[in-house]
């Protein structure tokens, strides 16, 4: 029992008159927490969602729910007005295990295995998955998320996409289109594109190895072949750096070799050449590096010639694949 002004065991003080009492020790988010979570938002986070659990370690509340909003000021204002409640962010908890009892993936193995052994998703232009299926096979099951993804833009009132990038079924006699077309009837004007890392891959398939010592320059090469940098948003990278350098009185050419690569992929769109441009520099990096120029130091080849040849002559035709759209 506490006597007045006691110090508890938690090194808090506390005036009790009877019976026992445990000073409450302040939870704080665990560290992944703390790290990935703006700071306004730890005090009412950890206040919502975590308790101190019987072992004295912080663990999450029982009937979590999927969205938890921060909690809004009060209308009737008897101090001065906080100005964290203006930084605060909704918290998305996505945990399919604690929340619904359920942990997805576990379908390809175990005793539910060979019932989802596919995982086929969508993403936007900025790298957010919009809608995930998992199938038994590839290509099954995928009408119903094509349905519902194009439901999703209707009612949020947003404008159909223009491009569907596929890695296959991109050229219009290929079967595989008339089922992605009619997959996505209600975008009337979708396009389909080949993925161009893709159609990266396909051309590397001919490499000996990816371990040799000229597949990173192949590589790097392939992608200057399709790939150019906007000409407009170049020319005004380079008359900021022609102004940052100033003092100098530089030439073009010293204003070039101050450019990075950090600062054209910062500044800087990239653009597809066109069909004809990219087919023939694509058959000069070819004709290079089919020769003695593809030897490493040890006299290996990059490329096994007879494959390489066969590869290029089936892809060739999908250069216009993965040419962008007209304003895209």
């Amino acid at each position: 029992m506490m006597q007045h002004g006691q110090k508890s065991l938690f090194g808090g003080v506390r005036r009790c008159l009877c019976g026992f009492h445990i000073q409450k020790v302040g939870l704080t988010l665990p560290r992944l927490w703390a790290e990935g979570i703006p700071p306004k938002d730890h005090r009412w986070i950890t206040k919502t969602l975590f308790r101190m659990g019987a072992k004295g370690k912080v663990e999450l509340q029982d009937n979590l729910k999927l969205w938890y909003y921060p909690p809004q000021p009060s209308p009737l204002y008897h101090q001065a007005l906080s100005p964290d409640h203006f930084f605060t962010h909704p918290l998305l908890m996505w945990m399919p295990y604690k929340l619904w009892k359920v942990k997805i993936t576990k379908k390809l193995a175990g005793t539910a295995k060979r019932t989802a052994l596919w995982l086929t998703s969508v993403g936007n232009e900025h790298g957010q998955i919009l809608i995930s299926v998992l199938t038994a096979q590839e290509g099954a099951g995928l009408d119903r998320m094509a349905s519902d993804l194009v439901k999703r833009y209707e009612k949020a009132g947003v404008d159909p996409p223009v491009a569907l990038y596929v890695d296959c079924g991109c050229c219009a006699e290929a079967a595989e289109t008339t089922k992605l077309q009619a997959r996505f009837s209600g975008w009337p004007q979708l396009l389909v594109m080949l993925d161009i890392w893709h159609f990266m891959r396909r051309l590397a398939l001919g490499c000996t190895t990816d371990a040799h010592q000229l597949y990173p320059l192949y590589m790097s090469r392939m992608s200057a072949c399709i790939f150019e940098w906007d000409a407009g948003d170049l020319a005004l990278l380079r008359e900021a750096k022609a102004q940052q350098l100033q003092a100098q009185g530089p030439s073009s050419a010293d204003v070039d070799r101050h450019l990075t690569r950090e600062e054209l992929a910062l500044h800087c769109r990239r653009r597809t050449r066109g069909v004809t441009t990219t087919v023939k520099l694509l058959e000069e990096l070819l004709d290079v590096l089919m020769g003695s120029r593809g030897n490493d130091s040890l006299g290996v080849p990059l490329f096994d010639q007879e494959r390489m040849e066969h590869i290029w002559r089936v892809q060739r035709k999908h250069v216009k694949c993965i040419q962008d759209p007209l304003g895209v």
